[in-house]
């Protein structure tokens, strides 16, 4: 087999990191991409304005404009969000006819995927039941694609718990799942500035392998890319992209304000903490802050509002309660997270100022021609979809693992194989160590 010959699909890949990372590894689009209805729509209100979009329409407009659209292909029950246990689903095309893949002749050598991980981010406020309901997207995913696609590999990216022992349960149920449909599983925990980028965002990739005998399947190896630091990473994001807006909170803007005042030019030098109220806290600086905005240019609504969120921090902290408050974040060799809570309120490497929302797709490593599905006016308010991504480098290498093993498939690799007894292994790139 060569990479020409490898056929592949991908599975809801949201705003579009995993699978043009895919592209990039194996060197031709998709089969088909195959999601759930809802997620490349355009939605408006009742005044027939924009209002909101569905995350994969970025994703298959930019594939549309370079001519590289597959075929697209929905399943037609939403419900399946909810529910992990119905094989039995309606798939359609973008008009509506029903489609059945298993007599297309589609012979998948694999298949990539995003799955919502809600269940198992660390911002979930859910309660128990309510993440494993948030979980059935992710087995459903999985269990589809393993018992009815059948791929020789299989590829999903989820949040770092999966890897931790509050996805115990969730491993135990994949290698389950594994077992029963013959194939192996590789948990790999990395981390995004790890592969050519300066985005810190630990993320675990779950490799399936096909087996067909217990000494012809090779483990995924660790490895390590070069790092680039985050003045170097913007120094290199060319000029006049769309989307060099920042709609941002307006308190985000003040809180670096304040601390330019305080420290000066070089206040980035100065400062103790990262996150700037963190630094607000073990400083003191509450009295000196409050008068700040006294002085600052805002409205009386704003100033009122501000001073209630910090005279809440400041109690809260001083009798040692926990709070939760948006807080404009540093850039220094590299930067926060791309996630809804990091988007708005990330600040630039060497300017005084937030990022803006092209910085953030650049973040993400998407071309510099990847555009989202709205104009400027409409961008600020779906730009938290940046984060529901995979960053397109980290999926890129992660792939390219995968092919790797594709192409030297009866090739022996040096590190042990699995066996029948223990069909799953645990490896961490960032410690550069085996778990299990």
């Amino acid at each position: 087999m060569t990479k020409e010959e490898i056929r592949w699909a991908a599975i809801q890949p949201l705003t579009g990191g995993m699978y043009l990372g895919a592209e990039n590894a194996i060197g031709h689009p998709a089969e088909f991409i195959l999601s759930f209805k809802g997620l490349n729509d355009i939605r408006k209100n009742k005044n027939n304005e924009i209002s909101g979009c569905g995350n994969e329409r970025h994703l298959t407009n930019y594939l549309k404009k370079h001519n590289r659209m597959p075929s697209y292909y929905m399943f037609n029950n939403r419900a399946m969000f909810d529910s992990d246990d119905n094989m039995n689903q309606e798939i359609v095309d973008e008009s509506g006819n029903v489609i059945n893949l298993h007599k297309r002749d589609y012979d998948l050598d694999l298949v990539v995927a995003v799955p919502i991980c809600s269940g198992l981010s660390t911002v979930s406020t859910f309660d128990e039941e309510t993440k494993n309901v948030k979980n059935c997207n992710m087995k459903f995913i999985t269990e589809y694609t393993l018992s009815e696609l059948k791929p020789r590999a299989y590829i999903f990216e989820n949040a770092p718990a999966l890897f931790t022992g509050k996805g115990e349960s969730l491993r135990n149920w994949f290698n389950t799942l594994a077992k029963k449909h013959d194939y192996t599983v590789t948990y790999f925990k990395t981390d995004t500035q790890l592969h050519k980028n300066c985005q810190r965002r630990p993320r675990t990739f779950v490799f399936f392998f096909k087996k067909t005998n217990e000494n012809d399947t090779p483990r995924i190896i660790n490895f390590v890319n070069e790092h680039i630091s985050a003045t170097d990473y913007f120094k290199a994001i060319p000029k006049g992209l769309k989307y060099e807006v920042a709609p941002w909170r307006y308190y985000s803007k003040i809180l670096m304000d304040f601390f330019l005042a305080e420290y000066g030019e070089n206040w980035r030098q100065k400062m103790h903490k990262k996150d700037l109220v963190s630094e607000l806290c073990s400083q003191n600086m509450f009295d000196r802050f409050r008068k700040f905005t006294d002085d600052y240019d805002l409205s009386d609504k704003h100033r009122a509002a501000w001073h209630r969120k910090i005279n809440d921090v400041e109690y809260k902290y001083n009798h040692g309660l926990g709070f939760f408050m948006f807080t404009p974040k540093m850039s220094i060799d590299t930067c926060p997270a791309v996630m809804f809570r990091n988007i708005e309120n990330t600040i630039h490497p060497y300017e005084n100022r937030l990022i803006n929302i092209r910085e953030n797709i650049e973040l993400m490593g998407m071309p510099h021609d990847f555009e989202l599905a709205v104009d400027d006016i409409h961008a600020g308010k779906i730009a938290y979809q940046l984060g529901q991504n995979v960053p397109l480098k980290t999926a890129e290498y992660m792939v390219s693992e995968a092919v790797r093993i594709l192409l030297n498939w009866n090739v022996k690799d040096n590190n042990e194989v699995f066996s029948e007894e223990n069909n799953y292994c645990m490896l961490d790139n960032i410690k550069q160590k085996r778990i299990a």
